[in-house]
């Protein structure tokens, strides 16, 4: 059974319709030893012949899309809370730890992984870190439903962030969140036109969420899709399923922020 959130299933659609970071993908083939395909490559230790592939492939890729920084990504998840050790690659000798814990996170979480995903490394306008080195950056993630936008959100909100590395981050983070006029108007434009191109995936009231980024000198790109149902949705918005606001809380809530110790 198709599972619909892979890129997989939707990129192929949109990727020639709107703007999308360059992108390489490496659909995965069958692991005969999955201790083999994740232990050893912590340490960067190839044992495993599918690893391997992968492995070489990837570096390959890396060179198409103009050498590293790449970033790294499975067909569902980057895991970007872990942004040093997972998505964001700088050499060769990282491919390998870095994907295997993006493919241990996926196991962790129950979702699929049917690709490796290499995208070109854009640089996103930022102020400040959280997590894992990650640079929270202008994003924002709209719903579509029947053809039309139904909300929009800011990617990165007050409650998510976790090991900040400025004390001055809220404001910082506010004016990231904000979306003037002409960018919705545009952000919109960009949303039907995706809306339009996945329709033959024929998902109920073709609902999705897009997520969208700002790249300096490139501008606005779509950089993940996935059902609507499926994705994370303020828990406050008035269109959201109430298990959003019972299990995350309210977005706006800092109280479990944690800012990250400097020596």
């Amino acid at each position: 059974m198709k599972n619909l959130n892979s890129m997989l299933e939707w990129y192929p659609l949109i990727e020639k319709v709107v703007s999308t970071p360059k992108t390489v993908m490496i659909p995965l083939q069958e692991i005969e030893d999955l201790d083999t395909f994740i232990s050893p490559a912590y340490d960067n230790e190839v044992k495993n012949t599918e690893m391997k592939r992968l492995v070489d492939k990837a570096e390959k890729a890396s060179q198409s899309l103009g050498g590293y920084p790449i970033f790294l990504r499975s067909d569902q998840t980057s895991n970007k809370h872990d942004w040093n050790n997972t998505c964001y690659v700088t050499n060769n000798q990282s491919l390998a730890a870095a994907i295997a814990r993006i493919f241990e996170f996926s196991l962790m979480v129950d979702i699929g992984f049917k690709a490796v995903i290499l995208r070109e490394f854009l640089t996103l306008p930022h102020e400040f870190h959280a997590f894992n080195g990650m640079p929270v950056s202008k994003e924002f993630r709209f719903f579509i439903k029947n053809g039309e936008v139904q909300c929009r959100h800011p990617y990165w909100f007050p409650s998510c962030m976790r090991r900040v590395d400025d004390n001055n981050w809220l404001p910082k983070l506010r004016k990231l969140q904000e979306l003037d006029p002409t960018t919705q108007n545009l952000l919109d434009e960009i949303s039907m036109k995706v809306s339009k191109a996945v329709e033959s995936l024929q998902t109920p009231n073709n609902y999705w969420s897009i997520d969208f980024c700002y790249a300096e000198k490139i501008g606005w790109l779509v950089t993940d899709m996935a059902i609507g149902e499926d994705s994370y949705h303020y828990g406050t918005c008035p269109n959201a399923n109430p298990m959003f606001l019972k299990r995350y809380g309210d977005p706006e809530d800092i109280k479990n922020v944690t800012i990250k110790k400097t020596k």
